[in-house]
C-alpha cells in the first residue's frame, strides 16, 4: 500500500478535485499526505523579469516571490481545513521553481509512492496551468501518476455513492516486463478504492488481427498469438493470486483478463475501460481507472506503450494510473 501521496495543486478548484481521493487512497492506506503549491512571480509580472529590470531591482521581484510564498502557505493552511482532511497525516509543502521540474523533484525528494493531480479535460490535456504540467509530470515521474479528469466523477463519488462503493481497474499490458511495472500499484489502487466488497483489476492485452483474407499460415499464426497471450495473462493472473494469498493482511481482490484483437490499441483501452469489457454485466460506467506504463519493449504484435500510452492520455476522458518502469527512468 501507499505511504506518502503527493497532491500538487495550483490554485484552481480543478487541481483541488484531486483532494478527496488522494484522502481517500491516504485513509485506506494509513499513508501521509503532501499538499504540494509552487509558488513563482505571477505572469503579470513577466514585462519586469527581463535581465535589465532584474538587474534594476532585484529587490522588486524578491518581494514580490517572497508575497507569493506567503499566499501560498495561507492557501495551504487553509486546504489543510477541509473535512475531506479529517484525521488525515497532512503536510504543506510550498516551493518555488518552474512548476513540472519543481514538481518532479518534490516527489523524490518526499519519497513519494503515488502522485494524486487533476489533468485537463476534453480529450486532452490543454496547455495553460496544471493541464501542460500535468503532461510533463507523467511522462517523467519516477513514481506513479494518479491523474483525475473533470468528466469521470466515479472516484470522487465514493465516499458518498451508496451503490459504486468500489472502482475496478483496467490494466493494459503488452507481454512485457516494461508494461507489467503498472501492476503492483495498479492492486495498491483498487485495494484502497474498494470500500466495499473485493478490489477489482482487469488484465487485458491487444493482439493486432491479420486480414480476413490472410494466408492460412498467417491465420495459423494468429491464432499461435492469440494462444500466446492466452497463456501469458493466465499465468500471470495466477502469480498475482498466489501472491495475494500469501499475504494476508492485503485487503481481497479479484484478478481477471481478457483478450482484444483490434488494430488500433489506444482506441481499444479507452473502448475497453468505458465499457467495463472483462466486467459481469458490463457495470455502469466501466472501470474507475485505466492503468498503464510508460514504456514497453517491441517484439511480434506488442505495442509501443510509450506511443499508446501518450494516445490514451490524449483521448481519454477518465482517470489514468500512468506509471513509469524503473528501467526506463
Amino acid at each position: 500500500m501507499f505511504q506518502r501521496i503527493l497532491v500538487p495543486l495550483d490554485g484552481s478548484t480543478r487541481s483541488e478535485q484531486a483532494i478527496p481521493v488522494a484522502a481517500l487512497i491516504a485513509r485506506a492506506s494509513d499513508a501521509t499526505l503532501v499538499l504540494l503549491r509552487v509558488a513563482n512571480v505571477p505572469r503579470e509580472y513577466g514585462f519586469y523579469l527581463f535581465e535589465s529590470y532584474i538587474a534594476q531591482s532585484p529587490i522588486f521581484i524578491d518581494e514580490v516571490l517572497r508575497e507569493e510564498t506567503d499566499k501560498a502557505r495561507n492557501y495551504l493552511d487553509i486546504l489543510h481545513q477541509m473535512q475531506d482532511l479529517a484525521d488525515l497525516q497532512v503536510e504543506n509543502l510550498v516551493l518555488n521553481g518552474a512548476e513540472a521540474p519543481t514538481i518532479l523533484d518534490a516527489a523524490r525528494d518526499q519519497q513519494a509512492d503515488l502522485m494524486v493531480m487533476s489533468g485537463r479535460g476534453s480529450g486532452e490535456f490543454r496547455h495553460g496551468t496544471l493541464g501542460s504540467v500535468a503532461m510533463k509530470v507523467v511522462r517523467h515521474s519516477a513514481c506513479p501518476v494518479l491523474v483525475l479528469r473533470e468528466e469521470h466523477t466515479r472516484l470522487v463519488s465514493l465516499q458518498t455513492s451508496s451503490v459504486a462503493n468500489t472502482a475496478p481497474i483496467l490494466v493494459g499490458l503488452d507481454g512485457s516486463t516494461f508494461a507489467e511495472a503498472s501492476l503492483a500499484p495498479a492492486i495498491a489502487l483498487a485495494q484502497a478504492l474498494s470500500l466495499s466488497g473485493p478490489a477489482r483489476l482487469h488484465l487485458v492485452q491487444v493482439v493486432r488481427p491479420i486480414d480476413e483474407d490472410g494466408s492460412p499460415e498467417e491465420q495459423e499464426a494468429q491464432r499461435q498469438r492469440v494462444a500466446a497471450a492466452e497463456k501469458y495473462l493466465g499465468a500471470l493472473t495466477d502469480k498475482l493470486g498466489q501472491q495475494q494469498e500469501a499475504n494476508k493482511a492485503l485487503p481481497d481482490i479479484v484478478i481477471t483478463w481478457s483478450i482484444l484483437q483490434e488494430r488500433d490499441v489506444a482506441d481499444a483501452l479507452i473502448r475497453a475501460a468505458q465499457q467495463g469489457t472483462g466486467l459481469e454485466h458490463k457495470e455502469r460506467g466501466g472501470y474507475g481507472v485505466l492503468a498503464l506504463a510508460t514504456h514497453g519493449r517491441g517484439g511480434i504484435q506488442r505495442w509501443a506503450v510509450g506511443s499508446t500510452t501518450d494516445r490514451v492520455i490524449k483521448g481519454s476522458t477518465m482517470p489514468l494510473l500512468v506509471v513509469r518502469p524503473a528501467e526506463a527512468r
